[in-house]
C-alpha cells in the first residue's frame, strides 16, 4: 500500500489554487504486478496563464491600464476576445497540463493505454473534453469513467428518496449544530464519554462523495444515544436560540421516520464502502471488479427477498 503525506505548503497549494492530482498506473515487468504512483499536483490555471511574467505566451490575457483602455476593450467584446481575458478551466487546458507532465518525466505517449476521470463534461466529452485532447497525442489511451465515481453517482441518485434525503439533511444539521461552538462540543464530548463511546466528536458529511457519507452516517448511528443526550442537555440552556433549536432537533432525530430511515440506510449501504475501496485497488482487474459488483447486487437482492426479516432485525 502506498501512503502519501502532504506538506503544509502542498495543502495550502490545493486549497488556494485549482489543482489536479496526477497518478500513473503501470505494469512492472520485473515484479509482474500492477503499480500506481502519485506523481504530484498540477496548478492548472497558474501553469496555463502564467503569462503575466512573460510577453510571448499564447494565452496572455488583457489587463486594462486606463479607463480609455477599458472602454476600447468593451467596444470589441466578442466571444473570441473574451477567452483572452478570462482564465478558463477547459478540457484543452487540463489536457495540456497533463501532457506537459508526461513530457517532463520523458514518458512514452505511445505506451499510454488508458486514462480515467470522473464523468464531468470538461473531462469526458468526446468533442471538447480532456480525454479527447489527450487521445490526440496518446492514440492508445482509451477513456474510462472512474468506477468508484460511477458508484458514487448511483448512490446520489438513490438518495433522492424523500425519507432518505430528509434523514441526511437532519444528520447534517445536528452534526453542524453540535460542532460549531466550543461549549456545544464540550457537552457533546461529555455525553459521548458518559455513553461509553470511543470518540469525542462527530464526522461531518462529505458534500461530494456519497460513499464517504456512509461512514459519517454510521458514526452518527453508533453514537445516536449520546447525540440525543447532548441535544436534550442543550435544550435546557438559558441561551434561547440554542435551546429552541436543540428542542427542534431532538424532535426530528427521535421521530420514527428518521430512525427507520437512518438504520435502514445503513443496513442497505454498509457494503458499499468496501466495494468503493475495492474498485480503487491498484491490482483490481475488470473480472474481479465485476465479481465484487455482482456480490453487492446479490446482497441487495437477498435483502429485498427477505425484507420482513431484515426490517425485524433493524427494529430490534
Amino acid at each position: 500500500m502506498n501512503v502519501s503525506f502532504l506538506k503544509k505548503k502542498e495543502c495550502e497549494l490545493c486549497i488556494t489554487n485549482v489543482c489536479i492530482s496526477i497518478h500513473y498506473r503501470y505494469f512492472d515487468r520485473e515484479e509482474m504486478t500492477m503499480k500506481e504512483d502519485f506523481v504530484g499536483f498540477i496548478e492548472v490555471l497558474n501553469e496555463e496563464y502564467k503569462s503575466n511574467e512573460t510577453n510571448n505566451h499564447e494565452n496572455e490575457y488583457e489587463i486594462p491600464t486606463t479607463m480609455d483602455d477599458f472602454i476600447e476593450m468593451c467596444k470589441k467584446d466578442t466571444e473570441s476576445t473574451l477567452t483572452t481575458r478570462e482564465p478558463r478551466l477547459t478540457g484543452k487546458v487540463i489536457a495540456k497540463a497533463i501532457l506537459n507532465m508526461i513530457d517532463q518525466f520523458s514518458l512514452s505517449k505511445e505506451a499510454a493505454v488508458g486514462q480515467s476521470y470522473d464523468g464531468a463534461s470538461v473531462m469526458s466529452s468526446n468533442a471538447i473534453g480532456t480525454c479527447r485532447y489527450i487521445q490526440d497525442s496518446c492514440v492508445n489511451a482509451e477513456y474510462y469513467h472512474c468506477s468508484a465515481h460511477s458508484l458514487n453517482l448511483v448512490l446520489i441518485h438513490a438518495s433522492t428518496l424523500p425519507l432518505v434525503r430528509d434523514m441526511i439533511s437532519t444528520v447534517k444539521k445536528v452534526t453542524t449544530f453540535l460542532s460549531k461552538s466550543n461549549k456545544k462540543r464540550i457537552v457533546l464530548k461529555a455525553a459521548l464519554n458518559k455513553s461509553g463511546c470511543n470518540t469525542d466528536s462527530l464526522k461531518s458529511l462529505c458534500e461530494t462523495r456519497w460513499v464517504e457519507r456512509i461512514t459519517a452516517i454510521e458514526n452518527f448511528a453508533s453514537n445516536f444515544v449520546a447525540i440525543v443526550r447532548a441535544l436534550m442537555a442543550i435544550s435546557l440552556w438559558q441561551d434561547r436560540e440554542a435551546s429552541s433549536k436543540s428542542k427542534a432537533l431532538v424532535t426530528s432525530v427521535t421521530s420514527s421516520s428518521f430512525i427507520m430511515s437512518l438504520f435502514t440506510c445503513i443496513a442497505v449501504t454498509n457494503n458499499f464502502d468496501t466495494l468503493s475501496k475495492n474498485l480503487q485497488t491498484v491490482n483490481k482487474s475488470l473480472y474481479h471488479a465485476m465479481e465484487d459488483i455482482q456480490s453487492s447486487l446479490k446482497i441487495l437482492e437477498e435483502h429485498r427477498v427477505n425484507s420482513t426479516e431484515r426490517f425485524q432485525s433493524i427494529f430490534r
